[in-house]
């Protein structure tokens, strides 16, 4: 099999619990066809400059697979004949490092690790016999990935174009900040937020600027993965370096018009400084209002949109009184922003008790390994009893 220009490719977007509808709206504002919702992914249907739009595009996308082998069999021999039938050398050269991503499901294999063992086995007997030489295997950074899933008696053989995971964007740097949020969680929440980006946008206790930079891109229209030099489709043999260049959009001249007011603050200075770094390498630094204060002891809610919290939760970050803090969180939602549409991220659900408001939309997400509600709340109905 050889990848070529013309033929489109059943391709599967994977992403995290929670972030399927944001994930399918995406793929369907950008054009691609014959979408279907599954668990944590979203299949669809591209060609491969397709591929190269989706990994360059998507936001709430963790990887791109493309469907190269579909298959039935009866045991692990089966497996190996179809895969060896497979043309690798028309895919990646030898000279390319591979590894075997894998997730079975059944009760064909007691040992969910021996499939991608016979997959890899398949793959290098079939360069031996071909090329007489074999690629190596690197689990750390493999140049291909991939990828095997099985479900009782069903194989999937895909590749996964993209390599290192979406959301490592290429923003981050070497400065960190405790409990930063995942790159594609935080896209996700802005879009469940339903914010129109020609309103207010303000994220308060902002650490490293996560939500307020996907923000930001999404207002001027920054492709994800701009800033990323590494993609695991380029080391495919039909990779065509020109045609991807063309769809990558430089932010300098990318960045458009917007109405929007994004604004981020915290009471952390290395926090500003982190966002504000993040910002200028997309050029966007002049675009968000930065502002050391906080949130708690804060007086002036001017501006009306979407604000979205992401408080600590007393499990990552220690907070001396949880229960004191999300309740003056609550009352300064209140007494202050009135105009906003409030949005809370945690995993706290004791915790958001004391927020005291009527909630009005709830989502279940993961942070990491912690499960989260994300509530938006109705300022306009005043505070509720707090339950018991």
């Amino acid at each position: 099999m050889k990848l070529d220009k013309k033929t489109k490719y059943a391709c599967v977007a994977k992403t995290l619990k929670g972030m399927e509808q944001p994930l399918l709206k995406e793929l369907t504002e950008l054009g691609y066809s014959n979408l279907r919702t599954r668990k944590r992914a979203v299949e669809f249907e591209a060609d491969l400059e397709g591929i190269y739009r989706a990994n360059l595009e998507l936001r709430t996308a963790l990887s791109v697979l493309v469907n190269i082998a579909m298959f039935n069999f009866k045991d692990d021999k089966d497996i190996y004949n179809e895969v060896s039938r497979i043309a690798w050398g028309d895919i990646f050269n030898p000279r390319k490092t591979f590894a075997i991503q894998h997730s079975v499901f059944g009760d064909v294999f007691r040992n969910t690790m021996y499939p991608a063992l016979v997959v890899k086995d398949a793959i290098a007997d079939r360069f031996r016999s071909k090329y007489k030489e074999r690629p190596n295997i690197d689990r750390e950074r493999p140049d291909v990935i991939v990828d095997v899933y099985i479900f009782d008696n069903r194989c999937i053989i895909s590749l996964n174009s993209s390599g290192m995971p979406l959301y490592k964007r290429g923003y981050r740097g070497l400065m960190t900040f405790p409990a930063p949020l995942n790159e594609v969680l935080a896209a996700g929440m802005v879009a469940l937020s339903e914010w129109d980006v020609r309103e207010d946008f303000f994220n308060p206790m902002c650490g490293s600027g996560t939500l307020i930079v996907e923000a930001a891109m999404k207002a001027y229209n920054i492709q994800a993965g701009y800033l990323r030099d590494e993609f695991a489709f380029m080391n495919w043999s039909t990779f065509d370096k020109e045609e991807f260049e063309k769809l990558r959009r430089d932010p300098e001249g990318a960045v458009k018009k917007s109405k929007a007011r994004l604004m981020g603050s915290d009471i952390s200075r290395r926090a500003l400084s982190i966002t504000s770094h993040s910002l200028n390498l997309y050029h966007l630094g002049d675009k968000v209002e930065l502002k050391r204060q906080d949130f708690m002891k804060a007086t002036t809610g001017e501006g009306k949109g979407v604000l979205i919290l992401n408080p600590p939760y007393g499990e990552r970050l220690e907070v001396e009184d949880i229960e004191m803090f999300y309740k003056t969180m609550g009352d300064n939602l209140m007494n202050h922003y009135s105009n906003y549409r409030p949005w809370i991220l945690s995993a706290n659900e004791e915790a958001l008790q004391y927020v005291n408001l009527k909630s009005v939309e709830k989502y279940e997400l993961m942070n990491g390994d912690l499960p989260c509600k994300y509530i938006c709340y109705d300022l306009k109905a005043g505070h509720k009893v707090i339950e018991a």
